[in-house]
């Protein structure tokens, strides 16, 4: 069936169109994501805490850094779409963990080879998350998955996450 056609019926079962391509990628893809952008964010987390300072800063900083890295990805494909809705459940999720942690004041205090070990680890989680998610995105492109949405959906879709953007840049 048509995805226009698809959407359509979505919508008159009451469906949002906004969720339609969310709900469009199987449970399996998006536990996928969801787990890969864990892992990217936990590695550049562990890279950024091992640089000095604070866990909680370190939490901070690498979700600035993935919310930055997702939002750079041009195409609007519903694995994008999907990425940028996982990438802010994911900063909601550790924004209660740290406000939580009681942990988030500490500092790491490794050398040699433990902190070679730990930035191993690290990167080994940040290789393994973007691989999972290039993987999805190199799949979306190559089979025609790509859609060419409405232009009010799109002039939508880009100012809400222009201002959510723009929101979390002005902290």
């Amino acid at each position: 069936m048509d995805k226009t056609i698809e959407k359509l019926i979505a919508m008159a079962a009451g469906q949002n169109r906004d969720c339609f391509d969310e709900n469009s990628i199987s449970s399996d893809v998006r536990g996928k994501i969801d787990d890969a952008l864990d892992s990217v964010f936990r590695g550049k987390s562990i890279l950024i805490w091992t640089n000095g300072g604070k866990l909680g800063d370190a939490w901070e900083s690498a979700m600035q850094e993935l919310l930055e890295q997702i939002f750079e990805i041009k195409n609007t494909t519903p694995i994008v779409e999907y990425l940028r809705i996982a990438v802010f459940e994911l900063r909601k999720k550790w924004e209660i963990k740290k406000l939580q942690s009681n942990e988030r004041n500490s500092v790491a205090n490794v050398s040699g080879q433990e902190l070679t070990n730990l930035r191993d680890y690290a990167n080994s989680l940040i290789e393994s998350g973007m691989c999972v998610i290039n993987g999805f995105l190199n799949s979306a492109s190559t089979t025609g998955a790509q859609r060419e949405p409405q232009k009010i959906m799109v002039m939508n879709m880009e100012r809400t996450r222009s201002n959510e953007y723009e929101r979390i840049h002005k902290r």
